[in-house]
């Protein structure tokens, strides 16, 4: 739903990919991670899903510590 997640999402917002992961890089705003990094992962793998292990709060920022798991369709 996309208009949840924009709701959600403070405009702001900075998603840092992992680089070497594919899409990996800094993503702006909640359009951009929407539309560039949350949207390709149903097209682009099967059995996609993230595990948060740690939260950390740090003044006004948040960051999450977790691992991906799936197959990208494009390799296997």
């Amino acid at each position: 739903d996309r208009q949840a997640m924009l709701a959600l999402m403070d405009p702001d917002i900075v998603w840092v990919q992992y680089h070497g992961f594919p899409g990996g890089a800094p993503h702006r705003g909640a359009t951009q991670i929407i539309d560039n990094v949350l949207s390709q992962f149903g097209r682009d793998w099967t059995g996609f899903g993230a595990r948060v292990s740690e939260w950390h709060a740090a003044g006004d920022t948040v960051y999450a510590i977790g691992a991906y798991h799936g197959t990208f369709n494009a390799t296997g």
